[in-house]
């Protein structure tokens, strides 16, 4: 009985102080070392800075030097690093490595779409292969060059998309990727669970974001039909994806792998026809696009 009232008292603080819009967290992680790609704007930036503070030690792998040199004065180590490149993501584990002697939490986010160059029969193919480069290839080779640093009680995350279970017009080969995430996942889960290392995915929905959760927000009528087939009526804030990461970084969800968790506000499960008619109210406070 004294062990289920701790961890009743527990889960009572980690709901009083879960985050929303904000970048607080509950988690310590303490002089683990976390690795984020495409970590200096959107989701990737914003679980960089719930990682540095919750007291990582936060390695930023990404491609704009201007804001990553910027970004990382408060958070941690910038590193130029193309993740479709091979020997490029092996020079940049090294610089991590040979900093802090080992990886703790590698977070494969980096990503890009190029859905305004045409669909999966016109788009020119050169766009259409550097898409898979980069969003699947650019994880296997993440996790090539850190796996062989990272010890037992180690965890992956990586993040995937809503078009990886569900296409979204004009289609292309994001969505290929996307779901080849998944896969992904659930092999390395398999083969490094012997070696004590978590391997999970995390599914965004509609996140508003300064990449692609730009994309489709140039105005409130491209986003109102959105919100009315999201049940909670908003787009979600980078931070409410952070929080689903750390948690999947840490000791709480040792007994998870090659899970897949869906932060979307329920726009996967809606099957409910969108009538028109004004946005739902509700969720409208904290709606990042007001």
């Amino acid at each position: 009985m004294v062990f289920f009232r701790k961890i009743e008292l527990q889960e009572q603080r980690m709901v009083a102080n879960y985050p929303t819009q904000t970048t607080d967290t509950v988690f310590n992680f303490k002089d683990k070392v976390v690795v984020i790609t495409g970590g200096v704007s959107g989701i990737g930036r914003a679980t960089a800075e719930m990682f540095a503070k919750a007291d990582a030690n936060v390695a930023v792998l990404d491609l704009d030097d201007t804001e990553g040199k910027v970004f990382a004065e408060d958070v941690g180590m910038f590193i130029h690093t193309d993740v479709s490149h091979e020997i490029d993501v092996a020079r940049a584990i090294q610089t991590v490595v040979a900093t802090f002697e080992r990886i703790d939490v590698l977070v494969n986010n980096a990503g890009i779409e190029f859905n305004d160059r045409g669909n999966l029969i016109d788009m020119p193919r050169e766009d259409m292969r550097r898409i898979i480069e980069v969003n699947l290839f650019g994880y296997i080779n993440m996790v090539r060059a850190c796996v062989p640093h990272m010890r037992p009680g180690s965890k992956i995350v990586n993040v995937s998309s809503v078009q990886g279970l569900a296409a979204h017009a004009p289609g292309t080969s994001y969505q290929i990727a996307k779901s080849s995430i998944l896969g992904l996942t659930h092999s390395l889960a398999i083969e490094l669970a012997p070696k004590g290392i978590n391997v999970n995915t995390v599914i965004p929905g509609a996140i508003k974001t300064e990449g692609m959760g730009a994309v489709r927000a140039s105005s409130s009528s491209i986003l109102d039909p959105y919100r009315r087939r999201i049940p909670l009526a908003r787009r979600g804030w980078a931070a409410e994806v952070a929080g689903p990461i750390l948690f999947l970084s840490s000791s709480l969800a040792n007994y998870m792998t090659g899970s897949t968790l869906v932060v979307d506000g329920g726009y996967l499960i809606n099957l409910t026809p969108d009538m028109g008619g004004e946005v739902p109210t509700h969720g409208q406070a904290e709606d990042p696009d007001l």
